[in-house]
């Protein structure tokens, strides 16, 4: 595991793999960096995978903060000493909402972003509420020291078929423990800088960056509607799996992805 001190703050990384090129990648919600191992026969020798941990995950725990665009600045400064080749950047789930933040920033070195199951782009108005006034930040404080309020409330609206079956398990896999709805909430909070807008990715695309984006048709946790109406917004590079929210199983998005990095790339 390696370090990287950007401003104030300490990242931590792997490299998974070498190749001419870079990628960045940033996993999901309690996951890690070799959450990308199933991709890496797809890219190694291509690419140089720098694949780093979320804040308040692994050894990046941090005191409880917003990443602003100044940190993102310095995260990027930091970081170009490690880039060669074509730069790509990388986020699955709540991973993307950081990718997206960095990438959009205006004179960003990132060439193409690569989303998988993309949180970032449309955020809820429990997300909104959650981190963006002092009332939700001080009542979900509250609701993750008793997670199992969490639990018990979703086992009802799942019941009453408010909430899909899918979406109960994701829930329940992540709010089982003090610890885990801890770290969702610092996550959360972390993350929240508002970084997306059409307008903003068109900005990019029209500047010649790339933008692929890849959606589980049976998700239940980012929307495939999320992906249809972006691609309808952006002309982004998107594809549909036949799978659920988490796209890093199995072999399927590696074969889409190194299909789909050769058409673009050349």
């Amino acid at each position: 595991m390696a370090s990287l001190s950007a401003g104030t703050l300490t990242w931590h990384y792997k490299t998974l793999c070498e190749g001419k090129d870079t990628l960045i990648a940033f996993h999901g919600i309690g996951q890690n960096p070799e959450d990308w191992s199933v991709l890496l026969p797809f890219l190694t020798g291509q690419y140089t995978v720098l694949a780093f941990h979320l804040p308040h995950h692994g050894p990046c725990l941090w005191d409880e903060f917003q990443l602003t665009p100044t940190d993102f600045d310095a995260f990027t400064n930091a970081v170009r000493p490690l880039l060669h080749g074509k730069v790509s950047i990388m986020g699955h789930s709540i991973g993307a909402r950081l990718a997206l933040s960095l990438f959009l920033q205006p004179g960003s070195p990132y060439q193409q972003l690569i989303l998988t199951a993309p949180d970032g782009i449309r955020d809820s108005l429990i997300y909104r509420f959650a981190t963006r006034s002092s009332l939700g930040r001080s009542l979900m404080k509250g609701v993750t020291r008793h997670p199992n309020w969490i639990m018990a409330m979703a086992s009802l609206l799942r019941k009453a078929g408010v909430i899909p079956s899918g979406l109960f398990r994701f829930i329940e896999g992540q709010y089982n423990t003090i610890e885990k709805a801890e770290r969702i909430r610092r996550t959360w909070f972390a993350l929240s800088w508002p970084s997306f807008t059409p307008e903003r990715m068109n900005q990019a695309i029209s500047e010649g960056k790339e933008v692929l984006a890849y959606f589980g048709k049976h998700d239940k946790v980012i929307r495939p509607g999320i992906g249809k109406k972006l691609a309808k917004q952006c002309p982004v590079k998107m594809a549909m799996l036949d799978k659920g929210h988490n796209l890093l199983h199995g072999d399927r998005l590696g074969l889409m992805l190194q299909q789909d990095l050769k058409q673009v790339n050349g």
